[in-house]
């Protein structure tokens, strides 16, 4: 598999953090990018010490925090999650093993949650996809 950037935007996410180096191991993909915006907590000590460190002075949102580590990325994929350790590196590598197989620009993945049994649909733009609302 190609080189995969993993890019992790943190604001204030010290109580967080360990539970995400619990279930992600950044050792495993070429590059692992934190982006630390507007910290004011101990995040900043968490990051290990191979891991890439963008520091924003100001929160200025997780789409800022993205922008300026998705522009820094190195890796031939280029994956974003959350700070919380929603997905484990199995899983990442998974869905970065599927779409590189299907030749996919993007891959979005979400967590499982459980919906009502009666569930909205909403059509897309084209309206040939439904969507779930």
């Amino acid at each position: 598999m190609k080189g995969i950037s993993l890019v992790v935007p943190v604001y204030d996410e010290e109580g967080r953090l360990p539970e995400f180096f619990r279930r992600t191991d950044v050792s495993r993909f070429r590059e692992a990018i934190f982006v630390l915006s507007g910290c004011t907590d101990g995040s900043a000590g968490l990051i290990p010490p191979g891991a890439r460190r963008i520091v924003i002075p100001e929160n200025r949102g997780k789409g800022f925090a993205l922008r300026r580590g998705f522009l820094r990325a190195r890796g031939d994929i280029v994956v974003f999650v959350d700070a919380d350790g929603a997905f484990s590196t199995g899983q990442i590598l998974s869905a970065c093993r599927a779409a590189e197989k299907s030749g996919a620009d993007l891959c979005i993945s979400r967590r499982r949650r459980r919906f009502p049994a009666k569930r909205r649909f909403l059509r897309g733009a084209t309206g040939t996809s439904p969507l779930t609302a």
